[in-house]
């Protein structure tokens, strides 16, 4: 018995050690962090800024959106991005915004890809 307690305790010890290896995919690239250069220089230029930031992967009806969400910021979604890097703004896009935000409970799904904490 003692040893079923050794191993399912070094088996545990081992799988909690371990760091997650799956990449987010988005916008049709594998970890849109380091591989879409408008996010990785946006990134690199909130670092140098010393900001805190949350970069959050937005899926809804089957598009990719990416938010940059300044932690002192309450509005959320204010730094909504378009693949290519394009900001949605307001009025011009404010449709679009209203959708995303009314389709949180509607099954878009938000995904943490980096935070910042500086």
């Amino acid at each position: 018995m003692k040893m079923i307690c050794y191993i399912l305790a070094a088996a545990l010890f081992s799988t909690a050690c371990n760091k997650d290896k799956r990449q987010t995919t988005a916008c049709g690239v594998q970890d849109p962090v380091n591989n879409l250069p408008w996010l990785k220089k946006t990134i690199d230029s909130i670092t140098l800024k010393k900001q805190m930031v949350d970069v959050s992967l937005v899926s809804y009806k089957g598009n990719d959106y990416i938010n940059i969400q300044l932690i002192y910021m309450s509005a959320y979604l204010a730094g909504l991005h378009t693949c290519d890097g394009r900001r949605l703004e307001h009025p011009a896009d404010s449709a679009l915004m209203q959708q995303i935000r009314m389709g949180e409970d509607a099954g878009s799904k938000v995904t943490l890809l980096k935070h910042i904490n500086q």
